[in-house]
């Protein structure tokens, strides 16, 4: 280690700096939208995780058993369709990605999807945690939440986030239908 370098982390120990954990790549909406081949409002009803090789390197993988009770826009999907995502936990293990979305058995969320390569329906959530939100009951519809980690994005200009936070699923829907006409 350079002398500059421990000198930094000298300092920044010393002046109670706090890392920054990086971000990944911030997405607009209009760019998931025309990416994904559906958004879909989708709720979890199974959980299964298996080790795969991911990108060169063993990894938990999930897959959720996942009923699609609206599409929203995109390619139209059977009743039932199986959505991945990395981490999970197999045995004792627990595997945690960071950014990865998060889906929980048994509450619907909106989903942005893209379709597994050489899989008939298999899809990972596009974007990672910026493509999939929680869903919350209203009276008529649902309302688009937020997980915890997905707060820091609020105050990102035009981040998927911002765009979708406290709207209900048919403002939603009006909207990326909107996007993918212009």
């Amino acid at each position: 280690m350079s002398r500059r370098t421990l000198c930094g982390a000298l300092a920044a120990i010393g002046f109670g700096v706090k890392p920054v954990a990086a971000l990944p790549r911030l997405i607009t909406l209009a760019e998931l939208v025309r990416k994904a081949s559906g958004v879909y409002v989708a709720r979890p009803k199974q959980r299964t995780a298996v080790w795969e090789t991911v990108f060169g390197a063993p990894r938990i993988v999930s897959t959720f058993e996942a009923d699609v009770e609206q599409t929203l826009v995109g390619e139209r999907v059977r009743s039932k369709l199986a959505i991945r995502e990395l981490g999970g936990q197999v045995g004792d293990l627990v595997q945690r990605v960071a950014h990865a979305a998060t889906l929980s058995v048994g509450r619907p969320c909106l989903v942005f999807l893209t379709p597994e390569v050489n899989s008939t329906g298999r899809y990972w959530v596009l974007g990672m945690e910026q493509g999939c939100y929680p869903l919350r009951p209203t009276e008529e519809d649902y309302q688009v939440g937020l997980l915890p980690e997905q707060r820091a994005l609020l105050d990102v200009p035009n981040s998927v986030a911002e765009s979708l936070n406290g709207q209900r699923v048919s403002q939603v829907k009006a909207e990326l239908q909107r996007l993918l006409r212009c």
